[in-house]
């Protein structure tokens, strides 16, 4: 038997079957589409965690280019400005 279903543009086909099923088969276990949500804290954070760890890394890595950086403004601050013996004081701006 075949119902029909019109819809706006489409049709929508339900088939039956034939016969009902047999008792002697055992019905299909399927997995859950979604894995159930877990309410621990373990679960809940640890995406946060590991974004927690990347911005960490991130920010070490920038602590580490500032402290270059600043080291070699000192080294060319020091071979541009030399000893302040050489030009005199230098009076403050």
């Amino acid at each position: 038997m075949v119902a029909k279903i019109w819809m706006t543009s489409q049709i929508l086909v339900y088939f039956r079957p034939c016969e009902p099923p047999s008792p002697d088969t055992a019905p299909i276990v399927r997995p859950a589409p979604v894995a159930p949500y877990c309410h621990c804290d373990a679960h809940s954070y640890s995406p946060r965690v590991e974004q927690y760890k990347q911005l960490l890394e991130k920010e070490q890595k920038l602590c580490q280019d500032y402290e270059q950086l600043r080291k070699q403004l000192l080294n060319l601050h020091q071979y541009v400005c030399p000893a302040r013996s050489e030009y005199g004081q230098i009076s403050p701006a």
